[in-house]
């Protein structure tokens, strides 16, 4: 009876656990009506990879809420250092804050 009463109370438990993660119908619906989130990230090591990343993003922008150029690298323990240029930086910056992008 014991081992019994220990099962249903595990039974109960997990009965619980998947109602509370299972999202009601009106939290469903918010969901739903909310833009999808995408982010994502464009390379900076050359004018031709910005080029096509920030074509494709922006082409896209209302799918994107946030880009982040991948302009820096570690190059040690405690050091960083740009991955390409900087004006391949500051024009994707630009290009992106225009569209309305956020950068990240």
């Amino acid at each position: 009876m014991r081992r019994f009463l220990r099962l249903l109370g595990a039974c109960a438990l997990i009965t619980a656990a998947v109602a509370a993660a299972v999202p009601s119908q009106p939290a469903m619906r918010a969901m739903a009506a909310r833009p999808p989130f995408v982010t994502g990230w464009i390379p900076n090591w050359s004018s031709t990879v910005v080029t096509e990343g920030l074509t494709g993003i922006t082409g896209n922008s209302s799918l994107f809420m946030e880009v982040s150029p991948f302009a820096y690298s570690a190059t040690g323990a405690t050091t960083i250092a740009l991955s390409g240029t900087q004006a391949n930086l500051d024009s994707s910056i630009t290009t992106l804050r225009n569209k309305g992008l956020k950068v990240v």
